[in-house]
């Protein structure tokens, strides 16, 4: 049986949280997810999170990411994100879409 959808959402979060601090890269959780856990419960359909990758090689970070469970959700991410500020990601174990800004 499939994990629960806040089980996901706990550990894609818990992942993102073991990247971060292997690669060095200060971030945080952001938008509805990180509400929910402040105040209200809420319903969040992924994790938003926001990182500062301060002269950091965006290549070698999805790289790193990858040993987290972390896929590109489109075949041009980097660009996209150089583009768009957004890195669009997916937390392949949970199934969880995850935004990094």
């Amino acid at each position: 049986m499939d994990k629960p959808y806040f089980l996901r959402l706990i550990e894609a979060v818990a992942d993102l949280t073991a990247w971060l601090k292997d690669q060095a890269v200060p971030g945080a959780v952001i938008g509805g997810l990180a509400a929910s856990l402040w105040g209200r419960p809420r319903v969040a359909k992924g994790v938003d999170a926001v990182v500062l990758l301060k002269g950091a090689n965006l290549e070698t970070f999805l790289t790193a990411g990858a040993r987290f469970g972390f896929a590109r959700r489109i075949g041009n991410a980097a660009a996209f994100a150089v583009k768009s500020r957004v890195l669009l990601l997916l937390h392949e174990p949970s199934k969880t879409q995850v935004d990094v800004h």
